[in-house]
């Protein structure tokens, strides 16, 4: 049985697309793996950014609400 692919980006067939993607992967001839790769590394570095971000601000809440040695919930 022979099977025949479509890149997902672009449209054009492939032979052996190139899978991108964690939940909804999608299957992409080279040009548009590397474009799709592009965006799933810019996503990460803005998720980063934000945790990064997060985790400063949630010192800040710990440290008030903390303070006196009280016994914060989910704080070790």
């Amino acid at each position: 049985m022979a099977a025949s692919f479509s890149c997902d980006g672009c449209g054009v067939s492939v032979e052996q697309p190139s899978v991108v993607g964690f939940v909804l992967k999608r299957d992409y001839c080279e040009a548009c793996a590397k474009k799709a790769q592009k965006f799933l590394d810019a996503e990460d570095k803005e998720r980063q950014a934000l945790r990064a971000a997060f985790l400063a601000k949630r010192e800040k809440l710990v440290e008030k609400y903390g303070a006196s040695n009280f016994k914060l919930p989910d704080v070790p």
